[in-house]
């Protein structure tokens, strides 16, 4: 990159000078200019977000998660299944808060509601099973 010293003072006093029209087409260039410099910076945010989105629960994790659901329902947890299950909860329901927050933080990245995101995601809000 090439490096130019230039009085700033000078430069506004300059751009002060140009007509409306040609100060708001010069404004939306120094725009442009300042959103490609941030694009490499939110591709990689976004992309990191994409990660956290949809990261998944270890398959393992679930199925002991959904026996001991299931045994739940059936009445058929000893203690310790009882205190597995409400640890296995817990660990869904934080990483389902960090996945949610991921959301919450590429939409407003976006600039577009968290229903759009979930719709241009193909992502369906999580309803608890009665």
């Amino acid at each position: 990159m090439v490096q130019i010293n230039l009085d700033t003072n000078l430069l506004l006093e300059s751009i002060n000078s140009l007509d409306t029209a040609s100060l708001e087409s010069f404004a939306r260039e120094v725009n442009l200019l300042v959103a490609k410099r941030k694009a490499p910076t939110l591709a990689e945010q976004e992309s990191h977000l994409l990660l956290e989105i949809n990261k998944g629960l270890p398959q393992d994790l679930l199925e002991t998660f959904q026996k001991l659901q299931q045994q739940s329902k059936d009445r058929l947890l000893s203690s310790s299944e009882d205190e597995q299950l409400a640890e296995l909860v817990e660990k869904i329901e934080l990483q389902e808060a960090s996945r949610l927050e991921a959301m919450i933080q590429l939409a407003q990245i976006r600039r577009i509601s968290l229903n759009d995101l979930r719709i241009e995601l193909g992502i369906q809000p999580n309803i608890p099973n009665g």
